[in-house]
């Protein structure tokens, strides 16, 4: 692909190098999905911002055993809400002290429905932010998103097919137009709409990975030569969706109608070694 250079290595299931991919812990929409449909569970707001289930804590919690002996430079979190519950558990009891999770939106799950729409930011931003048990930094959130329509509906900017697909007006209606009260109906009914146009994800395989790329530019730049000390790691709790995309070297054809059958494919709170 033009003037982007496609690692040699890519990805490893091991803890060796500088950045680590840790997937979130299990949830009720995980184990749902292996005994019903997809399309039927993207109909069902019970689903929306899935938490861990009572297993997803524990493997978090067993997970915190694989990295206690690890040093961090900087762990980066996505904004949903199984996502931040993981990186509270893996480091609630971590003998680094100083240790701050900065939520990072480039690095949420691909887009395919209930399960992938965030609800309640302000309220999560509330439970998890600088002053809790485990301190979370929303700065780079922030950043990217300053008004609280934007915040509670970030991931809206991800959702291109409903752009390339000619609905762009469904979602700009929405965004405006919604009431507080009725965003998980909302959101739901898009879910659905969805599903009736038979789309796997309304964001597209491209549009995640350029996001991926994206993600690691940001690392390139943000850390340069320290990316070579691998004494000190960088963290990344994130999705398997997102880290599939991410272990692929067929997706940097940009031509990616499912995942490709070269990524990784990550277990629930399984740890693996990213390489730019």
């Amino acid at each position: 692909m033009n003037n982007i250079k496609i690692p040699e290595i890519i990805y490893s299931r091991d803890t060796k190098g500088k950045i680590l991919y840790i997937r979130h812990g299990e949830t009720k929409y995980n184990i749902d999905g292996k005994k019903t449909s997809k399309s039927e569970l993207k109909k069902k707001k019970e689903y929306l911002n899935c938490e861990l289930n009572e297993k997803g804590i524990n493997q978090a919690k067993e997970a915190s055993n694989k990295i206690k002996e690890l040093k961090f430079e900087e762990i980066f979190c996505s904004p949903l809400y199984r996502t931040i519950q993981t990186a509270y558990y893996l480091f609630l009891n971590h003998p680094q002290k100083n240790i701050i999770i900065k939520i990072h939106p480039l690095i949420v799950e691909i887009q395919g429905g209930v399960h992938d729409f965030v609800t309640d930011i302000e309220k999560t931003k509330k439970e998890f932010n600088l002053n809790s048990e485990v301190k979370f930094d929303w700065s780079i959130f922030d950043n990217y998103y300053n008004t609280k329509i934007r915040q509670e509906l970030f991931f809206f900017d991800f959702l291109d097919q409903l752009d390339i697909s000619g609905y762009k007006d469904k979602k700009e209606k929405i965004i405006n137009n919604f009431g507080k009260e009725d965003l998980k109906n909302e959101l739901t009914n898009l879910s659905i709409f969805g599903v009736e146009n038979k789309w796997s994800k309304l964001e597209t395989f491209n549009h995640a990975f350029k996001r991926n790329l994206e993600f690691k530019k940001f690392l390139q730049d943000t850390y340069g030569e320290k990316l070579n000390d691998t004494e000190l790691k960088i963290g990344v709790i994130t999705h398997s969706a997102f880290t599939k995309i991410s272990t692929s070297k067929l997706a940097y054809n940009m031509d990616i109608k499912d995942y490709p059958n070269d990524c990784c494919q990550i277990r629930n709170c399984e740890i693996i070694s990213m390489y730019l």
